[in-house]
């Protein structure tokens, strides 16, 4: 298995046509009744078997508030595997090497994603914790606040603050 984290934009054209294909078929669509706007992922993580993408996720790095208080986090989205590499630890890998590369490479303070109610244990297993506190992004109406589990994990050696979170601009 190779792990490889690095900017969208250094990756080749077939690196780029394999991401958008393990985003296919295996990223969830959300429901038209969803949010319709996400900012885009600068940086990727790829798991690699035999030179084929098997698994993948995206990061963009954001100064996020947290009670009032700017918390450097990188958000994770897009975690997919496709479905004959899961179960064999691809997606593991992929946000352990995520939480790796955002705090030594990204200067993250902590990951962040935001997931489905019936992904929370996943995640919990992996060490993540739910966000206690109400989050908001914007929309093109304005801010709203997110009713599904929101969580973070530490990037390092440091203690989540407090308080209601702003991530000051389009989920991820």
């Amino acid at each position: 298995m190779l792990v490889e984290s690095r900017a969208l934009a250094d990756l080749s054209a077939d690196d780029r046509r394999q991401v958008e294909e393990v985003d296919r078929q295996s990223v969830s669509e959300m429901p038209p009744d969803e949010y319709v706007w996400f900012t885009d992922y600068p940086y990727r993580v790829l798991v690699k078997l035999d030179g084929a993408l098997v698994s993948t996720l995206g990061i963009v790095v954001r100064r996020v508030k947290v009670g009032g208080r700017p918390v450097v986090v990188g958000g994770v989205g897009n975690v997919g595997t496709l479905r004959a590499y899961r179960r064999q630890g691809c997606a593991r890998t992929a946000l352990d090497e995520a939480i790796r590369y955002m705090g030594q490479d990204l200067g993250a303070q902590f990951g962040f994603l935001f997931c489905e109610p019936e992904m929370e244990a996943f995640y919990s297993r992996l060490g993540w914790q739910r966000v206690a506190a109400p989050v908001q992004f914007d929309q093109p109406a304005g801010k709203v606040t997110y009713p599904k589990p929101a969580m973070i994990r530490p990037c390092g050696d440091h203690t989540w603050p407090e308080g209601p979170v702003d991530c000051c601009g389009l989920p991820w």
